[in-house]
């Protein structure tokens, strides 16, 4: 079901919604509403905690649940986050909330490695990488020289350096940083731990 659809069926039925969203004093973690009304950009929703009726920008929605039926606003996964950094730290600190809303653990992070993790039942995290974007500048070989009749280890610069590994997914190689990203949270959206819940 799409992000407008599951709001708009919420909102008929006065059904609880769970969402993660980007401001506020819970900004990033998961939240129980009622919606009201859509008013153009606007959700106006009666906040569960609070018991307060709030207004939310729809655009800083990550994302819905409604029962077993979870959504991401693909609006804001396009029009919110930018790709274009020099390394990962500085994408990562920009970014954390929306990774974290999918339901990963940020393991290993520096400028040219990143690592998610899913959770143990129990809340903590596994030391099973389940996505790993990390940049390898070279890359090496052995090559036997019959002359010397031994093997020789040859190292070459990468085209590609930038590898992501996702799950079952192959290892894909990409020569930019940003495309390189973008893929990086495409697979953290699909494979979203909190899909599997």
């Amino acid at each position: 079901m799409l992000f407008e659809e599951l709001l708009s069926q919420a909102i008929i039925n006065g059904e609880v919604l769970e969402i993660v969203y980007l401001g506020g004093s819970l900004s990033g973690k998961p939240r129980e509403i009622i919606p009201l009304k859509i008013e153009k950009d606007k959700l106006h929703a009666k906040c569960l905690l609070s018991d307060e009726v709030k207004t939310f920008f729809k655009n800083k929605i990550v994302s819905a649940r409604l029962g077993e039926e979870t959504t991401i606003n693909n609006q804001l996964v396009e029009n919110e986050i930018i790709y274009d950094y020099d390394n990962i730290k500085t994408f990562v600190d920009k970014n954390k909330e929306i990774i974290e809303s999918y339901g990963w653990f940020i393991g290993e992070i520096d400028d040219a490695c990143i690592s998610l993790h899913s959770f143990f039942k129990n809340g903590k995290p596994k030391r099973t990488k389940d996505i790993v974007l990390s940049y390898s500048e070279f890359t090496y070989t052995s090559v036997y020289d019959p002359e010397k009749g031994e093997f020789e280890r040859v190292e070459e610069k990468m085209q590609k350096p930038w590898c992501l590994y996702a799950k079952s997914q192959p290892t894909i190689n990409f020569k930019y940083l940003k495309s390189a990203l973008e893929k990086f949270m495409f697979f953290a959206e699909k494979y979203s731990p909190k899909k599997e819940l």
